[in-house]
């Protein structure tokens, strides 16, 4: 519960938001196999679990960079898609809803979609049958009927709390990273990683329990002659207390080397992987969630143009996929259905301009003669020479 309240503080909305998931229904089939990779991959309940330090750290630095992302409605006018404005799609998906802002919409789809690989969205109608407004979906969503020749999901089943809902299928977009072997279900980062995520965090619980235990070895106080029960627990309490601790620790123990020795009998910190460099640890997780590690505030001596490339990179191969594939899905399950194919959604421009391609183009123009100096300067709003 800690962990939910701390999500719930991170969206401003109710915290299920964060926790949307669905269980399709060929998953039982899958986990009774006897593959390996499917043993390894979290269940939506053990993903949540995960959502906290770098994986939240970088879910949020995808989320937040989608939030900034604008989408349009576009006509077929003449062979040629033009922008429509003040068209009512986009209008909902600036504010779609009494409660969520379109911000938090796209906050929230990402979030899902990185943790859990997909994530719902309930489309409520007026009484003419338009598209009144457009909600994410709480709780546990999953496929409860299919039609039986295209098998198409035809109803999905909501579960919040003790609540049951059915709704059919025209009222819900269900925005999906596919999962290998699994017709409907969702594959997100964090739980394809959550194997290594969860070593990770054994590792950090091992931490925290050495550190709650006062930082003191486990051993034997060889104590010589005959020593009563009470001398014998006098003398632990008296080194704990003296001894033990953050504090205290690495600071010479005194004690009389012909009555009295303490002997180690657990492994040192290094052999227990306590040692393990936070930086090799960091990286991994970042590896394997393929953020840059200075989008998340760690930034270390770096070039501009290194800079540059970091971000187009981000934005080219991490944004970009998955402004796609929400478009696509949105298209597919809402305006396709409801304004045919002379519309779709389109997006604004996610990938910035490769300069430095750019420039070594220009140059390459200017020296080969394809391009004159005064053709370039035009090109860049300077005058001629």
């Amino acid at each position: 519960m800690k962990i939910l309240n701390r999500i719930k503080d991170r969206f401003s909305t109710d915290v299920s938001a964060a926790v949307t998931f669905a269980i399709p229904t060929d998953m039982s089939a899958l986990l009774d196999t006897d593959t390996d990779h499917i043993k390894t991959i979290a269940t939506p309940k053990e993903v949540i679990k995960l959502a906290y330090g770098l994986q939240l750290a970088a879910g949020n630095a995808i989320a937040e960079s989608m939030m900034g992302i604008d989408y349009y409605m576009a006509k077929l006018v003449k062979d040629t898609w033009q922008v429509e404005a003040n068209h009512r799609i986009q209008s909902l998906l600036e504010n779609p809803n009494d409660f969520n802002s379109g911000e938090e919409l796209k906050f929230i789809i990402a979030l899902d979609i990185f943790f859990l690989g997909e994530s719902f969205l309930e489309i409520v109608r007026d009484g003419l049958g338009n598209v009144d407004a457009i909600y994410p979906m709480y709780g546990s969503t999953e496929v409860l009927k299919v039609d039986k020749e295209t098998k198409v999901p035809a109803v999905y089943k909501n579960v919040v709390g003790d609540k049951t809902r059915e709704i059919d299928a025209k009222d819900i977009i269900h925005i999906r990273r596919p999962k290998l072997q699994s017709r409907y279900g969702g594959m997100g980062d964090v739980m394809g990683a959550s194997k290594v995520l969860n070593i990770v965090g054994k590792l950090q619980e091992s931490q925290y329990k050495l550190y709650k235990q006062g930082v003191f070895p486990a051993g034997f106080l060889l104590v010589g002659g005959n020593a009563k029960a009470k001398e014998r627990e006098a003398l632990q309490k008296e080194i704990k207390e003296r001894h033990s601790g953050v504090d205290n620790f690495a600071k010479i123990i005194p004690l009389n080397a012909e009555n009295v020795k303490y002997q180690e009998v657990s492994r040192s910190p290094k052999d227990m992987m306590f040692s393990r460099d936070t930086r090799e640890l960091r990286e991994e997780i970042l590896m394997l969630l393929r953020i840059p590690a200075p989008l998340l505030g760690k930034v270390e001596a770096s070039s501009r143009a290194a800079m540059e490339s970091m971000e187009y990179w981000f934005a080219k191969y991490r944004l970009n996929p998955l402004v796609q594939l929400i478009v696509s899905n949105l298209n597919k399950e809402l305006v396709l259905p409801d304004y045919g194919e002379e519309y779709k959604l389109v997006s604004e421009e996610v990938v910035p301009e490769d300069k430095e391609y750019e420039l070594k183009k220009t140059e390459m123009y200017l020296d080969k003669g394809v391009l004159t100096i005064d053709e370039v300067r035009a090109r860049e709003g300077i005058d001629k020479l």
